[in-house]
């Protein structure tokens, strides 16, 4: 027993249960959340397993030293459990007073006098062999004693051994349940992980695409930002060289200039004298015409009576005379008046018919017969061959597929896309887009019923408004204008083909180069449509249009397809009105000039085919359902597919809105698409050219359309050539043209549609070729108010081109430079203008109008009268 308890309390801190290494709850829980932020599940769980281990190491130290204690069986050992059961049962600690202090050499103070202690123990031993007989029996009881306490202590053991073993299965089991509440939260978070992860995924590859999109974007927005670059410098470069060249030329053209200006100046002086003394000739006849006319009629008077009696000779003169006529006397009947004044007889088929060489010998009013009203229609010496020719049996139906070939499919459906980076809201474009084609349709109507009661060309029936002899002005400006406004539209529509399709060059590099010249392929784009659109010009008539008709067939085609694969995806952003009226105007007008202006002045070479006979009413329907109300609802559509246009892709449908209207198309529409485009072009041309030609014939330039067509496509090839070699801009060119084109011709049309509102019957054709007509020589109020729209639109429109600066000096007067710069010059032109004919030339319609229908009168009069033989 003492080397036993030397043995145990040799050992340091005996009697103080074993450390326990394991973490407890609170710190496992906090361990657990930090490996799992910094090494996931796995680190979490590998942390749990980690320490369950050492909880079952702990749990067995423990049960080892309390059957360590209970076999020493020491008050110290007691005294150990006894404090370690307290702690884990709850109870307090003892005090201090309690406590037993123990050290490693506390065993030396509890045997007190060692040494004394060792001797009484040997003679103890002595002593105890002779007192064991004597205890026997005293043992034996202490031996049963013993082992009931012994048994008492195994029990007791037990029982702590059982008790440790649950207190280490209810840990295990705490323990388990901990770790699948564990396993479980992971569980979950690893499946929110993994959901975010898959979300997260997701949004990273659509970023990707976008910016793969957005890389592309502006992959295309360098390469065209270095092309423009790119295309500056060479400007700028040839700039410099051609202004040398200029500057020299131009010293020389303003000595030539000068010559000219001399030699025509003479040239004025001869014709005026000329024209002088052939009016002076003219009024002497009109006046001997009067005298004879009363002197015939006075003798029809007296002689009333007696052609009655003269029938018979009569009737045997009229045989004879029939004879004399087979003989081949050629001499012509006279025609009536009637046939003039309603248009019932076509006197002049068209421009073309009025060029031709015979005309002004031929057609003549025959004042010596003593009647006004008796026109002499050319006949040849062998075969009778009528002056008119022109077939007026067209209906008012055909104006509207003329006029669609012109407004349906491209020109309605690119509309939208063209207007994509202006600042308005679908609502105002369509607006805006109402009311230019509402003033397009309002003046080109009015002016188709104006070729409907005449079978003449515009610019001649705008005789009877101007005057015959001061017609020439506006009719020169006209054609001047009607030429700039063509070519502008054609710089601005081949720039819309640019890059669209694959394979061909750009517009702006050079396809040959002549000296230090370079000739663009937009130059010979446009040259090349022209000389086509030319052909189908010198052709006109029935050819002209049925290709008219056959490209409105297939824009019609074209505007469903594309109506049909776009009409799903509409997405309109807003319908509201952004309150930019000052833009808005603009595109209103630009609308207007685009479609009006452009063919106002041309309308009537399209209606003269129209007879008489024909209602007016009808045929205005035909043209506004092709020139509003068409174009206005396929614009709509448009505007509101450009409307739904991704934000991302706003910015490429604006700089290629042709390339991204097709491209939101299947192959084949594409295609289909394009051609019918090209094709509208075509055919815009072809008509504008034709036009043209027969607008020549207004300006006495008797040329027929197989000489004038060629000739035209040089000029429009000289202009293009000049604007594409030394304009600054082509962009520049083409908003100046439309401008002042728009002006020029707009102040005409006020004029022109007031006068054509203001009359009630046709146009005396005879008088619209002679200046001592109805319509005499000279309107003085209709000229007037012509400059003065001119000058009042110039005022208020603007250009910052070379030679145009000047334009809106009204406008800067006023503070209105933001109108100015929206061309609203224009609409001022043409409301200024026409106000004159309803204000000051009324009267004088009234008068024209009088006299026509008193000429008709007197023809009634006489229709039983045989002029002949009362002569």
């Amino acid at each position: 027993q003492k080397w036993r308890g030397i043995s145990i309390f040799g050992m340091t801190n005996p009697f103080e249960p074993p450390a326990k290494r394991a973490l407890p709850d609170e710190q496992l829980a906090e361990s657990l959340a930090q490996a799992q932020n910094e090494g996931g599940a796995e680190a979490a769980m590998k942390l749990l397993e980690e320490q369950s281990n050492l909880r079952a190491s702990d749990a067995s130290a423990y049960v080892l030293w309390v059957r360590q204690m209970e076999t020493l069986g020491t008050d110290e050992s007691k005294q150990a459990l006894s404090r370690v059961r307290n702690t884990l049962s709850g109870v307090s600690e003892p005090t201090a007073e309690e406590t037993v202090e123990v050290q490693s050499d506390s065993w030396k103070a509890l045997v007190p006098d060692w040494d004394q202690r060792e001797q009484i123990l040997a003679a103890a031993k002595d002593k105890a062999i002779a007192e064991a007989i004597e205890q026997a029996d005293e043992l034996s009881a202490q031996e049963i004693e013993s082992a009931v306490a012994q048994a008492v202590a195994i029990a007791h053991q037990e029982a702590e051994e059982r008790l440790s073993a649950a207190v280490a299965e209810a840990n295990a089991e705490a323990e388990r349940i901990v770790a699948l509440r564990i396993e479980q939260e992971l569980q979950t978070a690893r499946l929110e992980a993994e959901a975010r992860a898959a979300e997260e995924q997701r949004l990273f590859d659509l970023a990707k695409v976008e910016a793969q999109k957005l890389e592309e974007q502006l992959r295309e927005e360098q390469r065209l930002r270095e092309e423009l670059e790119e295309q500056d410098r060479l400007r700028v470069e040839a700039e410099e060289l051609k202004q040398l060249e200029q500057e020299a030329a131009a010293l020389e053209e303003q000595r030539q200039r000068e010559e000219f200006e001399e030699q025509e100046r003479l040239r004025v002086d001869l014709e005026a004298e000329a024209k002088l003394k052939q009016e002076a000739a003219i009024q002497e006849e009109l006046e001997l015409a009067e005298l004879a006319a009363l002197e015939a009629q006075i003798a029809a008077e007296e002689e009333a009576k007696a052609i009655a009696a003269a029938r018979q000779d009569l009737v045997a003169e009229e045989s004879q005379s029939a004879e004399v006529s087979d003989a081949g006397e050629t001499e012509p009947e006279p025609v009536r008046a009637s046939d003039f004044a309603t248009g019932s007889f076509d006197i002049i088929e068209s421009a073309e018919q009025a060029a031709t060489e015979d005309f002004d010998q031929e057609f003549e009013v025959l004042l010596q017969d003593g009647e006004l009203g008796f026109a002499r229609d050319p006949q040849n010496r062998t075969v009778d061959n009528p002056l008119s020719t022109i077939d007026r049996r067209s209906s008012p139906v055909s104006q509207l597929f003329v006029w669609s070939s012109l407004t349906v499919g491209f020109a309605s459906l690119v509309f939208g896309y063209l207007t994509i980076s202006l600042n308005l809201t679908a609502l105002d474009k369509i607006i805006a887009l109402f009311g230019g084609l509402s003033i397009s349709a309002a003046v080109t109507a009015t002016a188709a019923i104006a070729g409907k009661r005449s079978g003449l060309s515009t610019l001649v029936l705008s005789r009877a408004a101007f005057g015959v002899k001061a017609n020439i002005i506006p009719a020169i400006a006209q054609v001047l204008a009607k030429l700039t406004l063509g070519i502008a539209l054609l710089f601005a529509t081949t720039s819309l083909f640019d890059s669209v399709f694959i394979g061909a060059p750009a517009l702006s590099e050079s396809a040959l180069s002549v000296g230090t010249v370079d000739i663009t392929w937009q130059l010979v784009s446009i040259v090349s449509i022209v000389a086509v659109a030319s052909l189908l010009a010198i052709f006109g008539g029935k050819t002209l249009y049925w290709a008219q008709v056959s490209v409105a067939a297939l824009a019609t085609i074209a505007s469903l397809l594309f109506i049909a694969f776009n009409i799903a995806s509409l997405k309109p952003q807003s319908v509201v009105l952004s309150g930019n009226i000052v833009e808005l105007a603009g595109l209103a007008i630009t609308v207007a000039i685009v479609v009006g202006a452009l063919w106002v002045n041309s309308v009537a070479e399209f209606t003269r085919k129209l007879s008489m006979a024909q209602s007016g009413k009808r045929l205005a329907l035909f043209v506004a359902l092709a020139i509003f109300a068409i174009p206005m609802l396929l614009g709509t559509f448009s505007v509101f597919a450009a409307d739904s246009v991704d934000p991302l892709f706003i910015e490429v449908a604006a700089l290629r809105p042709v390339t991204f209207m097709v491209a939101q198309l299947p192959a084949f529409a594409s295609t289909f698409v394009l051609i019918s485009a090209l094709l509208s072009v075509l055919i815009a041309s072809a008509s504008w050219m034709y036009s043209n030609s027969v607008g020549l014939a207004a300006l006495h330039i008797k040329v027929r359309a197989a000489f004038s067509q060629p000739i035209l496509v040089l000029i429009v090839g000289l202009i293009a050539f000049s604007v594409s070699s030394f304009a600054t801009s082509a962009n520049l060119f083409v908003s100046t043209a439309l401008s002042v084109s728009g002006v020029v011709v707009f102040a005409w049309a006020g004029i022109f549609v007031a006068d054509v509102a203001l009359r009630k019957i046709a146009y005396h054709e005879v008088s619209l070729t002679r200046s001592y007509g109805f319509y005499r020589s000279v309107n003085v109020a209709n000229l007037i108010g012509f400059v003065l729209s001119v000058a009042l639109g110039f005022g208020f429109i603007s250009s910052n081109a070379v030679g145009f600066t000047w334009l809106g000096y009204l406008a800067n007067l006023v503070s209105a430079q933001a109108f100015s710069q929206v061309s609203f010059g224009v609409l001022v032109s043409l409301g200024f203008s026409a106000l004159f004919p309803i204000l000051f030339t009324r009267a004088r319609i009234g008068v024209q109008e009088r006299e026509v229908r008193a000429i008709e009168a007197r023809r009634n009069d006489l229709t039983d009268l045989d002029l002949n033989e009362a002569f």
